[in-house]
């Protein structure tokens, strides 16, 4: 690695921490605010702080191309694919399982956790009486959209985040510490 390159690194290293505290440390304070949409909002935009800090080194600084590329390998990766996207929710439920299974007296089905999340406006009769569903089926249907829904919805966030750590900063650590280190 060069010294530019190991300049444009910093440049990186500086530009995606920096803007993302930046970003966290002024939701926060909207949070603390009462601006829960705002502090969301600007979570979500410092996922991408990774990619615009990868911009900033290699095109602005180093003047390369940034080497990221947009198309999705979908061939010969079905499997790895479908790992990735319902591995999450299988080892979720084996670690529920596990847990309920030490922990058997914290299991809850009466919905009083979804009482105590409403606030105690909606319990376990109005969730039924107004919104025609039963504790168990709102919980499946509530397991079914994190399981399809959420990691589709995630992985437009997340791609900042992966073009930035794993697409330039792992391949520069990689190149001047060694894979192990």
């Amino acid at each position: 690695m060069s010294s530019r390159e190991k300049q444009g690194f910093g440049i990186y290293f500086l530009t995606a921490f920096g803007l993302a505290w930046l970003c966290q440390v002024y939701a926060s304070m909207q949070l603390l605010q009462g601006n829960a949409a705002v502090y969301r909002a600007l979570l979500s935009v410092s996922m991408f702080c990774p990619l615009a800090a990868v911009l900033a080194a290699k095109k602005i600084y180093l003047h390369q191309p940034t080497g990221i590329s947009w198309r999705p390998r979908l061939k010969g990766n079905g499997r790895y694919l479908l790992a990735a996207w319902f591995g999450p929710a299988v080892f979720t439920v084996l670690a529920a399982v596990l847990y309920f299974a030490v922990f058997p007296h914290r299991l809850d089905v009466s919905g009083s956790w979804l009482v105590a999340a409403y606030g105690g406006e909606m319990d376990a009769q109005t969730l039924k009486s107004q919104l025609g569903v039963s504790n168990v089926s709102y919980m499946l249907q509530t397991g079914l959209v994190a399981v399809t829904l959420a990691p589709l919805i995630n992985m437009f966030f997340a791609v900042g985040e992966e073009a930035g750590w794993r697409g330039y900063m792992m391949p520069c650590l990689k190149e001047r510490f060694g894979l192990l280190n």
